[in-house]
């Protein structure tokens, strides 16, 4: 996706993110449990920030939070290393950030199909993205997918329908994974199941 389409689906996100659910899911799987800096909700921030100004690597991600003030103010946080930000990202479960997502994807397709016409299929445009997260090869050999890269792949099917946009899947595979967007299409755009299912 290309930066603008990218802020947009963002802000789309933002303005129907369930905060107060992330909070509760937080509190439920003990995320912060131990934690005395990098919280959960400053990690999705500093994630968010990541993917709209497109911030390549984790060292690049800690170098633009210790090089800007203001952001340091916006998050209460000093500065981060690159380490710490790993650690965190290892930490993490994926379970966690799959139920945030179907949260959010769930609160989308209500407020969307509330506000539709009678027929809730009339003009759905599915928008497929497949986008490659490196990783360093060294600690990810399990991801490799060049001789000297290693990395996973997003894939993800956006609705756009009477002026809404909503994420309705994700799949998470490793980067070799080239046909997995024909599969995603076919199996997951077209087949209406509820979300979270």
């Amino acid at each position: 996706m290309d930066k603008d389409t990218t802020k947009s689906t963002f802000i789309e996100v933002l303005n129907q993110f369930p905060y107060e659910k992330f909070c509760s899911l937080i509190k439920d799987t003990s995320a912060d449990r131990y934690i005395k800096k990098l919280f959960t909700i400053k990690l999705l921030y500093i994630m968010f920030i990541a993917q709209v100004v497109q911030i390549e690597s984790i060292r690049a991600l800690a170098d633009r939070v210790k090089n800007d003030i203001d952001l340091q103010d916006n998050l209460k946080l000093n500065s981060i290393s690159a380490s710490q930000l790993s650690r965190r990202f290892k930490e993490m479960s994926s379970d966690f950030w799959g139920a945030v997502f179907t949260q959010v994807a769930k609160i989308a397709m209500q407020k969307t199909t509330n506000s539709l016409s009678a027929t809730p299929n009339a003009d759905r445009v599915h928008i497929i993205d497949a986008s490659t997260i490196t990783l360093c090869l060294n600690s990810y050999r399990w991801a490799d997918y060049r001789k000297t890269k290693a990395g996973v792949k997003i894939h993800q099917c956006l609705v756009y329908q009477d002026g809404h946009a909503y994420p309705d899947r994700a799949l998470l595979t490793t980067g070799r994974q080239a046909g997995t967007v024909l599969a995603l299409s076919g199996i997951i755009c077209h087949q209406r199941r509820p979300v979270g299912s």
